[in-house]
């Protein structure tokens, strides 16, 4: 099945085992804002920072993700500081990945991302042998019971629905621009987004990429290389030099 838009991924919001931490001031001095680890999408993160900073804190925080600028919106029901620049975690990754910069921020309840959050993985094409998840759905640890009449009863604990897709084309050359949306990066892009999904943290993928609103949370599920999805590479394409391919990538949906 074919795929009419182009396409993309956010991803890159992970949240590191030995950098959880963030630090702020009420007024009263340092308070240490501690997010639990785990493999975080774009809108999950700011979920989990609102709920780090309102356990942390005495004030009543909302935090928004805008879709657009991929950026947080980290408001408080009064003044507050982010201590990025002179807190006991100043410089540490947590504010990288919020996308604050090294500099304390102070004297107001609102605060905004300096940098886009996370990375954007653009295929140069539209998907090759693209199934969406609205048309691929198993049960999950299903069981066939037939009886001596013939009547069959089918027991199971829910679906899951899996995206299937292939990425081809992909390359740094730039002789066919019309055809091929120019990336002079795009296999070290593409690289780098395969290494990330093969540590399991779960995605956002958008089917059209002007339309980022519309969106679905997805996890590896297998590669070509892998049947768990662990192992990854990028294939040079046959006969072609410099344009390479993902070959069959199959994503479960979260949900």
């Amino acid at each position: 099945m074919g795929i009419k838009t182009m396409s993309q991924f956010y991803y890159g919001h992970a949240v590191d085992n030995n950098e959880h931490f963030i630090s702020i001031d009420e007024g009263g001095g340092e308070i240490i804002v501690n997010l639990t680890p785990g493999g975080y999408t774009f809108t999950e993160l700011a979920t989990e920072l609102q709920r780090a900073l309102n356990e942390a804190g005495a004030l009543d925080y909302s935090v928004v993700a805008n879709r657009t600028t991929r950026k947080y919106k980290i408001t408080g029901t009064g003044v507050f500081s982010i201590l990025a620049g002179t807190g006991i975690y100043a410089g540490g990754d947590m504010f990288e990945v919020l996308g604050l910069s090294g500099s304390d921020k102070t004297g107001l309840s609102t605060y905004t991302s300096d940098n886009a959050t996370g990375f954007v993985f653009r295929p140069q094409l539209k998907f090759f042998n693209y199934v969406p998840t609205s048309n691929n759905e198993s049960s999950i640890q299903s069981t066939l019971n037939e009886s001596g009449d013939g009547s069959v009863e089918i027991v199971n604990f829910g679906t899951v629905n899996f995206m299937e897709c292939s990425m081809q084309y992909i390359t740094n050359r730039c002789d066919k621009p019309d055809v091929i949306e120019l990336d002079i990066s795009a296999v070290e892009n593409a690289m780098a987004f395969l290494k990330y999904i093969r540590t399991k943290n779960r995605i956002e993928f958008m089917p059209d990429r002007d339309d980022v609103s519309t969106y679905e949370k997805l996890i590896i599920q297998r590669t070509d290389k892998s049947s768990s999805g662990i192992e990854v590479q990028l294939y040079e394409m046959n006969g072609i030099q410099d344009y390479f391919e993902t070959k069959n990538l199959v994503f479960r949906k979260v949900v």
